[in-house]
């Protein structure tokens, strides 16, 4: 499988791990929950199985996280290519039907760009606690134009975690609805893979249950 997912650095740096600042927003914390994640379905033809996970929720306390498994189903050794950070590289999604934007990070930043939103010192995307009421990214994440390489025995996996965050620049936290990402050339013949993420948000301001 030879897949072609390649985002643009645009001229930015990897991660350098600087300590940076970023103003921390004094307001009540906006309860938000993921209802549901999804993945598309694989084309029998390509003898993989990819598998999504919710690891944990959003609260007060701690961003929601995810986890994609590619598992290879055959039954011989096979080679797979994947962006930089294996088995999902595309980290942007929008609602459907919106402009309001998710970002997935990664646990992985060894071939990620990270890049600061405030002209300030790069330090995470990931921030200590809320800002301006829910969880959004402290810096731009991007991905670089490498692939990687994995070799995968008859039924091993490989499996990325990744945490949940809302954009920094949407007018609000997380809109309630079901947010895409796509890889569009994710498989060998072409054809694409992605994910869908399903926010609510509590109308009493409680949290939803985890």
């Amino acid at each position: 499988m030879h897949r072609r997912t390649m985002l643009s650095t645009l001229g930015f740096s990897l991660f350098g791990g600087c300590i940076g600042s970023f103003p921390q927003l004094t307001e009540e914390y906006t309860a938000t929950s993921v209802a549901e994640v999804r993945a598309d379905e694989v084309p029998e033809s390509e003898d993989v199985a990819l598998g999504l996970e919710l690891e944990r929720n959003f609260s007060e306390s701690m961003p929601a996280r995810l986890s994609i498994r590619f598992t290879n189903t055959s039954g011989r050794k096979r080679t797979f290519e994947f962006g930089g950070t294996p088995p999902f590289s595309s980290f942007h999604g929008t609602v459907v039907g919106g402009n309001a934007q998710m970002i997935l990070v990664p646990d992985d930043y060894e071939y990620v760009g990270i890049v600061s939103y405030d002209g300030g010192a790069v330090e995470t995307v990931v921030p200590s606690q809320p800002i301006g009421g829910c969880w959004k990214a402290k810096n731009r994440i991007i991905g670089n134009d490498i692939l990687v390489d994995r070799e995968l025995n008859p039924g091993e996996s490989i499996r990325m975690t990744y945490t949940v965050l809302a954009h920094h620049e949407n007018d609000s936290c997380l809109e309630s609805g079901e947010y895409r990402f796509v890889s569009e050339t994710y498989f060998s013949d072409g054809s694409q893979w992605g994910l869908t993420v399903t926010v609510e948000k509590s109308e009493d301001g409680t949290e939803s249950p985890s």
